[in-house]
């Protein structure tokens, strides 16, 4: 059976950039518990470690990622308009302003024809 639409590559990537997390994850956690490892053995203090501080950065950034964008959008949407906005609204005029003069010299060129 083919499928409709195609699963983007960037999808595949994150489902198994998860299941490598969840695996570096429950394996340790199912050894200890089923007894394979000792708990009071020195590299699982240290693995223990290292994976709550990865966790710990990793909620960070995204922590702060998130209120980034909440600061941005609170600082740059006060009820004006953008920077970028207010550039877009000065190059319309402008067009429109260019599109006047070329309309007005379109009529002279015609009159000019239509006078020879």
């Amino acid at each position: 059976m083919k499928l409709k639409a195609k699963t983007p590559f960037s999808y595949v990537l994150w489902i198994i950039v998860l299941f490598i997390i969840a695996l570096l994850i429950v394996v340790p956690l199912i050894s200890i518990l089923t007894g394979i490892l000792d708990i009071t053995q020195v590299y699982v203090f240290v693995y223990g470690a290292i994976l709550g501080w990865s966790a710990l950065i990793l909620l960070a950034l995204i922590g702060a990622i998130f209120v980034g964008m909440l600061l941005s959008h609170r600082i740059l949407s006060a009820g004006t308009f953008t920077p970028f906005e207010e550039e877009m609204l000065r190059m319309r005029e402008d067009i429109k302003a260019i599109n006047e003069k070329l309309e007005a010299l379109v009529k002279q060129e015609e009159k000019g024809k239509s006078k020879k």
